[in-house]
């Protein structure tokens, strides 16, 4: 019983052996080219907060804040393009093929950088308004700054 079988798995590792000249040969892998450079323009946000009345520190402060926020977004951005990129190189047969799917990946990477660096500067808009419509309401509680301390605790704390 063992010699068939011994006979059937040399058979089987002689046919695995030949295999790979019964494969058609490869595709030509074309060589990764640089990346095409992503034109990532940057937003100013500093016009706006001065029209919601910030303070000249509030500005500084929250521009830098944005500005670093662009940078690290941009710098995603064309990490994750370029890499991208290197992967479709692999996978397109054609110099053609390549142009066509790498423009189209590159506009698409442009629009989600434009939309996302929007919507950062919109969500900081708002979140800013919402904090002078608080501060110019007085406290949120209507509470006279005590938050949620009875009366009795109240007393306490300003006898202290």
């Amino acid at each position: 019983m063992a010699a068939p079988m011994r006979q059937i798995a040399c058979e089987t590792q002689h046919c695995l052996a030949r295999l790979h000249q019964l494969l058609p040969p490869s595709l030509p892998v074309l060589s990764p080219r640089p990346p095409q450079p992503l034109a990532l323009r940057t937003l100013d946000i500093g016009t706006e907060l001065a029209q919601l009345g910030c303070s000249t520190p509030t500005i500084a402060t929250l521009v830098r804040l944005f500005e670093r926020t662009q940078r690290q977004f941009r710098q995603t951005c064309h990490d994750t393009h370029g890499r991208a990129l290197a992967e479709l190189a692999g996978a397109c047969e054609d110099e053609a093929g390549y142009t066509v799917y790498a423009e189209a990946l590159t506009s698409a990477w442009m629009e989600r950088y434009e939309k996302g660096l929007h919507r950062a500067k919109r969500e900081i808009l708002v979140e800013v308004a919402a904090a002078r419509d608080r501060a110019s309401a007085g406290s949120p509680a209507g509470d006279g700054g005590r938050g949620s301390f009875s009366d009795e605790v109240v007393v306490v704390l300003e006898r202290a």
